[in-house]
């Protein structure tokens, strides 16, 4: 028979990435590069994976809602590895990320238009911060 308190105990156990994730979001900066860091590493050992690096590790970093994510997130754009589905993934992460995040698709190029969109507004980014805990999947 299943004992309750047992599987409670079990669903309580502290993960140690999620709480550099918490301290991320916070704000810590070495929280934050640690992040960054455990991220570059994924992408360098699974470039052939791209199913490893997007979900739900990107979504990670959707959470953490601070500027240096973008800088993150513009380089998956540039892996030659992804196809449309990730750069698609990669756009609902921005859309997700930023305020008011354009709708794109209308050129052939995604990735293009997205990385064309940060560039020219780079000095007016504004993070999505009150939905932070909801992942909307547009």
């Amino acid at each position: 028979m299943e004992n309750p308190i047992e599987n409670y105990a079990e669903s309580r156990i502290i993960n140690p990435w999620n709480i550099h994730l918490a301290l991320a979001h916070m704000g810590d900066t070495s929280e934050i590069n640690y992040c960054i860091k455990q991220f570059d590493l994924v992408v360098e050992r699974n470039k052939n994976k791209p199913e490893i690096i997007f979900d739900p590790f990107m979504k990670d970093m959707v959470y953490i809602m601070q500027p240096q994510i973008i800088s993150v997130f513009k380089k998956t754009l540039l892996l030659a590895e992804i196809d449309k589905y990730y750069v698609d993934f990669t756009y609902r992460c921005f859309r997700n990320l930023i305020n008011d995040f354009p709708m794109i698709g209308g050129e052939k190029d995604v990735a293009k238009e997205i990385l064309d969109w940060l560039n020219a507004n780079q000095n007016n980014i504004e993070l999505n911060r009150l939905n932070v805990f909801k992942w909307v999947d547009y």
